[in-house]
């Protein structure tokens, strides 16, 4: 997708200001987000104290005055290896809005026909990642933009079934062969590198989506045992916001076949399973809970039905008061730019706070979801 530089440095900037702001005032975003953000996936911070804003009863927690929360889950991560790339710092943002007043808690205490979104959001993810001693020159790449409109449909409980129509695009200009041959010479000479210009490839689609949670609670009053999301992208061909897409172009493999996202991408399973690891086992203080995560995703495309399979693992646990994040992904989609590069990532880091989509990703990226 071509984006003017004033504009892509505007959104960069504004990308950075939010991590910080998300970090510096998470407890407080989470404090005010949705049930689910509270219970289904606490990211190792450890479960939310009520508020005075906040309404009790038997079907969930309802916080009257939530509007912006988190989408996406919020990380700051290290890969630790990346058969594809060279080291890099991975930045992902994610912030929702919700666009109408909020429901009161009787839309939790049923359990019948979805017959229209009670919730709309709005949300914006961005990743970034800064690689380290590696490049001289432009350090920082963008590797994700995607703002959605979310008609959100909820179930007795946790429960909830999303709609989506959403973009999502590298925010890079190359999208023809003089461009890219015009990029490599100068990453050779400033980086030594001709690789690097991979990272300046335009990417771009819009989408439909369709995602459905469902939580299971083994135990009152604690974690969901088991949440699964299960997830449908459509890539649109030519769309209301990016016009025609863009994906594989013949300079970056010439003489191949085209490569299309639909076949590695689109259709996922998201199993999360929290727990509380209590660290002093004869205590009922709730201070001695900490809250321990694993997840695993599995991403195909829908074009070639299990042809192209990724596979991630997650870790989230509370160590020294910091929400860690261990992951391992084996597959496609490390990226927009080589979605259909196999490769192997391996990282630790931190997710910061909660959220109510794993991606959610594209993980990493998510990152995905979105999910994760």
């Amino acid at each position: 997708m071509k984006i003017r530089p004033g504009y892509l440095l505007c959104f960069n900037s504004l990308a950075v200001t939010g991590f910080f702001l998300v970090c510096a005032g998470i407890q407080s975003a989470v404090a005010h987000d949705e049930p689910e953000l509270n219970r289904s996936h606490q990211s190792a911070t450890g479960p939310e104290k009520p508020t005075q804003t906040t309404a009790v009863s038997s079907c969930g927690t309802q916080k009257s005055d939530s509007r912006f929360t988190s989408y996406e889950p919020n990380t700051l991560t290290w890969p630790t290896k990346d058969d594809n790339d060279k080291k890099y710092l991975d930045v992902t943002v994610s912030i929702k809005y919700l666009l109408n007043k909020p429901p009161g808690l009787e839309s939790k205490c049923r359990n019948d026909v979805w017959y229209w979104p009670e919730e709309w959001y709005a949300s914006l993810t961005g990743r970034f990642s800064q690689y380290v001693k590696t490049r001289d020159s432009s350090p920082v790449i963008g590797k994700r933009f995607n703002p959605a409109l979310v008609a959100r449909f909820l179930q007795k409980g946790e429960n909830y079934l999303d709609l989506s129509i959403g973009h999502e695009s590298n925010g890079q200009n190359i999208n023809t062969p003089g461009q890219f041959a015009s990029e490599e010479a100068e990453q050779i000479e400033k980086n030594g590198n001709a690789g690097f210009a991979r990272d300046k490839i335009s990417r771009g689609w819009d989408y439909l989506g369709v995602t459905w949670k469902n939580a299971e609670y083994f135990k009152p009053d604690e974690l969901p045992g088991l949440t699964t999301y299960y997830q449908f992208r459509y890539f649109l061909d030519n769309g209301p916001l990016q016009g025609g897409k863009e994906e594989w172009y013949e300079f970056e493999n010439p003489g191949a076949e085209p490569e299309k996202r639909s076949e590695y991408d689109g259709l996922s399973a998201l199993f999360v399973y929290d727990y509380y690891l209590k660290s002093d086992p004869g205590s009922s203080d709730s201070k001695s809970k900490k809250p321990v995560k694993f997840a695993a995703k599995y991403t195909t495309g829908y074009s070639k039905l299990f042809k192209h399979n990724t596979l991630r693992f997650e870790l989230g646990f509370e160590m020294w008061s910091l929400p860690w994040l261990v992951f391992i992904s084996q597959g496609y989609n490390s990226d927009l730019v080589d979605y259909y590069e196999n490769t192997t990532t391996v990282g630790i880091g931190f997710e910061i706070g909660s959220s109510d989509l794993r991606e959610t990703r594209n993980i990493p990226n998510a990152d995905r979801a979105n999910i994760l």
